[in-house]
Order: structure tokens, then sequence, then C-alpha cells
């Protein structure tokens, strides 16, 4: 396969590099590693940056889909062992996962719902990660909105299904290297996945702490 270098010209590396630093991220917490599935998740976290820093935009548009539903399955798994069951209302009908299997084969908009019943989110929460999986779903089928540039207001701004992703100038030219729609929805995917899965694994970072060796 060779280095890096002898597969990519030296402007794509640097861009990428570029990326890395202007992201400026900090250490996603989720607490002890009592399962596969959460080393599964950094493993998702760390594929998820390296597509975004080389510019593969829909594939990390799509890595973060997959990150967050398996930070969502990892938290309603708990509940699941200390409930027996998990129930809910979905599509205008009751739904019940009774296992770790059927929790498995839930769709990204089942767990939505099964977290906000069971407190694992906010309302507010709840409604970022409902955009999300817009941006997701989206993404897949290559329909993702352009982002439109408001000069008064020094925003760019784009609609979706449930609000209107905004982000401002000064962030773009401080975190992004570009401000193409492409380039803007990978970030926005990644650091707004980050910022929710980093919320929501709060309480379980602080009843399960990593252990000192993790």
């Amino acid at each position: 396969m060779g280095t890096l270098s002898q597969r990519y010209n030296e402007e794509f590396l640097n861009r990428a590099e570029e990326r890395k630093e202007k992201l400026q991220y900090e250490k996603l917490t989720v607490g002890r590693k009592t399962a596969g599935r959460v080393d599964h998740i950094l493993n998702l976290l760390f594929q998820t940056h390296q597509n975004y820093y080389f510019g593969y935009h829909e594939a990390a548009v799509c890595l973060s889909g997959i990150l967050l539903e398996q930070a969502l399955t990892v938290l309603l798994e708990e509940k699941l062992a200390t409930a027996g069951r998990l129930k809910t209302r979905y599509k205008n009908r009751d739904a019940v996962v009774s296992g770790p299997n059927e929790l498995n084969r839930s769709s990204l908009g089942l767990l939505l719902e099964l977290a906000k019943s069971y407190g694992i989110c906010t309302q507010t929460q709840y409604d970022e990660m409902r955009t999300l999986q817009f941006i997701r779903n989206t993404s897949i089928h290559g329909m993702l909105p352009e982002f439109e540039y408001d000069e008064k207001k020094q925003i760019r701004k784009a609609k979706t299904e449930f609000k209107s992703v905004v982000l401002p100038e000064e962030e773009i030219r401080a975190h992004t290297v570009g401000s193409d729609s492409a380039e803007l929805w990978a970030y926005y995917a990644l650091t707004r996945t980050r910022a929710v899965i980093d919320e929501i694994f709060k309480p379980r970072a602080v009843r399960l702490p990593p252990r000192t060796t993790e």
C-alpha cells in the first residue's frame, strides 16, 4: 500500500493536517469500558475523524450517524439490563424492545424515541439528534441542501426537515479549511455529534469513571 506520503501528494496531506489542527477537539469521555461496544464507539470516532481530515466528507457524515447510533445503543443496553424491556411510542404504535438483539436491530429513529422516553437525553438534545439523523439520511442519498451565505448576519445557513442549521462565519474561519457545503456538513456532523455524545454520556462517566489504565 505504501506510506501516506507515497499515496497522497503533499498538498492533500497538508490540507488534512490543517483540518486536524483547526478542529481543536478535546478528549471525549464516555466512562468505563465495560463492554466491547464502548471500544467500538472510540474506534468509530477515530475513523470519523480520519475521514474528515482527509476530506472524505460524505463518509465522515455517515460515520457520524453510525457513531451516534452506537452511542445510544450503549446507554440503552444499560437501561435494558435493569428494566428488562424498553417501550415507547414510535410511528404511532407501541414499540417494545425485549432484548439486546432487538435493540441491535432497532433503527436510529426508534433509538432516539427510547432515549427520550428513558431520560437519556433532554428535549434539546433530542432535537439536535433528530437533525443529525436527517443529515446522515440525506447524505446517504446525496441530497444534502446547500449552505447559503447571509452577509448581514455573517452566517451560513441550510434548512433541514427539523430546523435551520446555522454556522457563524467566525466559527467557519477558525475551525475549518473551506466553506463549500460538503466541507461544512462534515464539520457540523462531526462536531455536533461529538458534543451531544459528550453531553448524554456525562451521567455515565460520573457513575462509571474510567479506570486509570483506560
